[in-house]
């Protein structure tokens, strides 16, 4: 079947209607057999967050969602601490249940993941069970603690000792298991899921017989009468089917409407059943579901939840591109309710206790209201877009990172919050570099469309100084900075090379040549020559910055970076195919390297204690050269990852290197062998940075991860 929209959906609507309802060898790859290193603390700052559960009996709430991630308040939202878990995973959660005495909690996700909690989900413990399928649902039958988790092709989990252990039961479903729900008056057991699948179970999920539903839509979730015998299910047609027999038998109503249900409340004051959908309508029924109206809103957005104030008896309903609505009238009319974001809502729960809901979202956004839903408050920002590029800012406790859509981030606690600066620029800016200007202590990026932005107080504001406006114009890969001479270039590819002699403040055109696109440079220390690669072995040389000329490479192959090894006198490229080229600190005669190796190389760095260099590039590529790169050694790296540029710890004398598939390594013994760090992220990292006061380590990329207690 087509679903309407993406399985990310599908996974939320099943959740929030649950709470609704309640050496150099060419051929073979070295691998690396080495044990991976457990850090202490590890948090993924930007997880998307898809599900919640909140006790409205102690007032916590916790909210789960990407990459492993559980946060955790007492407050009512004030204040957020990531929960512990015994064995860090990088799975994404999508339930989170507990049993009626509210003694056990558990998450389930992809992969088969389910977490259980017995101290209010501060530590969680990984269950143990036999599927590798994603689970989309999980319930605690309240007669005799049994636990039912569900998901993908058709299973059912079942544990029997307070989840942890589960064995799968055999069920007449084959695809996905979206909804779970316990009937009121026998308390069988409902699951419903594609194809119009609707399955009961009368010995608390032990077996299931399947039964008629009258439809072929995906069924996403139920609403549950608890004092009479009654349900409705949600179709993603958009019709509802009703049961008044223990989900015995089901009736199909057409409501009028075609787009997606995804989420269904009971307005107890009004006596109205109320569905949202993806298009941003709501359906409302005063006869127990057995008609429907339309009511607009306002929105065209999905929605993704609904939720019934009890002491206003206002109607919350909350969803994509931070939008809220909000009903006073059992849902008759709505109004839009500015939440102050943009991003994706994915949900939101309502803390009894404190009476307050919280919504959160895609890039760790979380919101909260005190007033039913009326106003709204930021707790944490959207942090979803891409970073390219990472620095400290020398002489303060600020860190800036840039990257898609004009995205400009900073943290003045070593990373573990950030905060999102607009400095005005539009959405098809994309900025690759940020670099602070020692001369003039200011901090700038570049990116194209010939942007370049900079900022005089550690990144807090931000005055665009050059604007082109053109791709084909300014392409900027990367800010160079040369101290010394205080001159600064941003390199192109396409476009226009620029040059700054005054700390960035102006800008004029260098005369070089870009028809072969420039990736990445570097300032020779104290002599002013600035060195740029690029596509297709071109290289080019400037003693200032403004006239440049070409050298010849003798390659074809794209060059990726240029590495200067200072304590050698000497300047390596790298690139396409294996290619490393060597040349002396003037860059006028390269010759090339046998590196026996035909993976891409991207990077370089220079171990200090040992004098080795280590090169890093595609497919895990570690290379190793103790002679100044007349001899390579291909060192097990354990992974397939692309790897990105090393960091040296300077206190440690420790090297750590970052990739795709959320790889970190570390090597402790000047490169010849790694071993992993647990990452809790399958995403992407580019950048690391370690920041010296709180010894933290902080990558980014598709998310920001945070590890401390490294030493």
């Amino acid at each position: 079947m087509k679903i309407p929209l993406s399985i990310r959906r599908l996974e939320l609507a099943s959740l929030v209607l649950a709470v609704a309802v309640a050496a150099c060898g060419k051929a073979d790859v070295p691998r690396d057999t080495a044990q991976p290193i457990t850090v202490r603390d590890i948090r993924v700052v930007n997880a998307s967050l898809f599900t919640g559960w909140s006790d409205a009996r102690t007032g916590t709430v916790l909210v789960a969602g990407t990459d492993g991630t559980i946060i955790r308040s007492e407050d009512g939202g004030e204040t957020w601490a990531a929960a512990r878990a015994a064995a860090p995973a990088a799975d994404a959660l999508f339930a989170i249940a507990s049993d009626a005495a509210g003694a056990t909690l558990v998450a389930a996700g992809e992969n088969g993941s389910i977490l259980y909690s017995e101290d209010a989900g501060r530590i969680w413990s990984r269950s143990r069970n036999d599927t590798v399928l994603g689970l989309r649902a999980v319930l605690s039958h309240p007669g005799d603690s049994i636990w039912i988790a569900s998901g993908e092709q058709g299973l059912v989990l079942r544990s029997t000792d307070g989840a942890h252990t589960w064995q799968a039961v055999s069920t007449p479903a084959r695809k996905l298991v979206a909804a779970l729900a316990v009937a009121p008056v026998s308390g069988a057991l409902l699951a419903a899921g594609e194809d119009g699948m609707l399955m009961r179970s009368a010995d608390s999920g032990a077996s299931w017989r399947r039964i008629d539903s009258g439809t072929t839509a995906l069924i996403s979730g139920f609403l549950v009468w608890p004092d009479k015998d009654l349900m409705l299910a949600l179709c993603a047609d958009g019709a509802v089917l009703r049961s008044e027999s223990d989900g015995n038998r089901w009736t199909r109503v057409e409501t009028g409407n075609k787009a997606y249900l995804t989420a269904i409340a009971y307005d107890a004051r009004h006596g109205a059943a109320l569905a949202v959908a993806a298009d941003g309508g709501v359906l409302r029924s005063e006869d127990l579901g057995n008609s429907w109206t339309r009511a607009t809103t306002g929105t065209g957005a999905y929605l993704t939840s609904i939720h019934f104030h009890p002491g206003t008896a206002a109607l919350l309903a909350t969803g994509d591109q931070g939008t809220a609505v909000r009903s006073r009238d059992g849902g008759k009319s709505w109004k839009i309710v500015a939440t102050g974001v943009t991003g994706n809502l994915e949900s939101t729960v309502y803390d009894a206790r404190h009476d307050r809901f919280i919504a959160f979202g895609q890039g760790g956004l979380l919101i909260r209201s005190s007033d039913a839903g009326a106003h709204w408050l930021g707790l944490r920002p959207n942090l979803d877009q891409y970073i390219h590029d990472a620095i400290e800012v020398p002489g303060t406790d600020a860190l800036v990172a840039v990257g898609t859509r004009g995205w400009l981030i900073r943290s003045e606690n070593a990373g573990a919050s950030w905060e999102v600066v607009d400095a005005g620029l539009s959405s098809v800016t994309y900025l690759f570099s940020v670099v602070a200007d020692p001369g003039s202590n200011a901090v700038l990026a570049a990116g194209p469309p010939g942007t370049i932005v900079r900022s005089e107080d550690a990144g807090r504001s931000w005055r665009k100084v050059l604007d082109l406006d053109s791709l084909s114009g300014g392409y900027f890969h990367q800010l160079v900075t040369d101290p010394v001479h205080d001159v600064i270039v941003a390199l192109a590819g396409p476009g226009k090379v620029m040059r700054s002699a005054d700390g960035g403040r102006s800008w004029q055109e260098a005369d070089a040549v870009t028809d072969r696109h420039l990736y990445k440079g570097l300032a020779v220390p104290g002599s002013g020559l600035f060195v740029a690669v690029g596509l297709d072995g071109v290289i080019q040389r400037s003693a200032d910055g403004l006239h440049w000329e070409i050298i010849d490479s003798g390659i074809r192959s794209s060059l990726q970076n240029v590495f200067f090894d200072a304590a050698a006198g000497k300047l390596y490229a790298m690139g396409d195919g294996g290619v490393i080229l060597q040349a002396e600190r003037n860059g006028t005669d390269w010759r090339p390297l046998a590196t026996g190796v035909s993976e891409g190389i991207g990077h370089m760095i220079r171990d200090p204690r040992s004098g080795a260099l280590i090169a890093t590039g595609l497919q895990g590529l570690i290379l190793r050269s103790q002679d100044a790169g007349a001899s390579w050694q291909r060192i097990a790296s354990g992974t397939r990852e692309n790897l990105r540029q090393p960091l040296l710890d300077e206190i440690t004398g420790a090297l750590y290197v970052s990739g795709r598939g959320g790889s970190i390594l570390r090597s402790d013994d000047g490169g010849r062998s790694w071993r992993p760090l647990l990452t809790q992220t399958r995403k992407s990292l580019k950048n690391l940075l370690l920041h010296p006061q709180s010894r933290s380590l902080i990558a980014t990329g598709e998310r920001i991860v945070r590890l401390t207690d490294l030493d």
